[in-house]
């Protein structure tokens, strides 16, 4: 059998790699195509950052403003003090009332105040409260205003309690959440 001629380049056609070009294109492309998609998981291990500091602060608060909701409920003789200034006029930033509505029990007197960034609730006669935090360090609490209309002197008007929150959840400048919250807290009996 005769080998042609040409069977030598043929064959080394077929063998050869690929050139410095194809490589260097390739590389590009998987450069380019990685950086991406590092990009896109950094964006969203972010978003999984500020979600949970949004889910964190959100429990948190449920579970306080729940609690003050509750207690303020059953309480009568409610007495807004503190600060007005940040609250319009007609509120203040913290709320004394009696947990039990008898009125011989001051010396369980319930208050809420801000103190700080956080939400205290103090427990006990004025001189030897125990004031304790109900919010954690991760909720910054800007602003707290309670308002109250109803209550004694102002008639037989169902008292109720209106307070607001401002603040913000989060540490790292990224992944702050700010927030704003409203709620209205009627009382279960009437002030007589």
């Amino acid at each position: 059998m005769k080998i042609p001629l040409n069977f030598k380049s043929h064959i080394s056609k077929f063998t050869r790699g690929f050139t410095l070009i194809e490589m260097m294109v390739t590389v590009s492309l998987f450069t380019i195509v990685m950086t991406v998609s590092t990009g896109a998981l950094l964006t969203i291990i972010d978003v999984n950052a500020k979600s949970q500091a949004l889910k964190n602060v959100m429990n948190n608060l449920n579970f306080a403003l729940e609690s003050m909701s509750k207690n303020i409920r059953v309480g009568t003789n409610y007495q807004i003090v503190g600060e007005q200034l940040n609250c319009g006029g007609t509120g203040a930033s913290s709320i004394s009332f009696l947990p039990t509505g008898k009125e011989d029990d001051s010396d369980n007197l319930v208050s809420y105040s801000l103190s700080g960034s956080q939400i205290q609730r103090s427990v006990g006669p004025v001189g030897s409260r125990v004031s304790l935090p109900i919010t954690s360090d991760e909720v910054v609490i800007t602003k707290m205003c309670f308002y109250v209309a109803g209550s004694i002197p102002s008639g037989y008007l169902q008292p109720r309690v209106l307070f607001t929150l401002q603040g913000y959840a989060g540490t790292k400048e990224k992944t702050k959440t700010y927030f704003n919250l409203q709620t209205t807290v009627s009382q279960r009996q009437l002030d007589i």
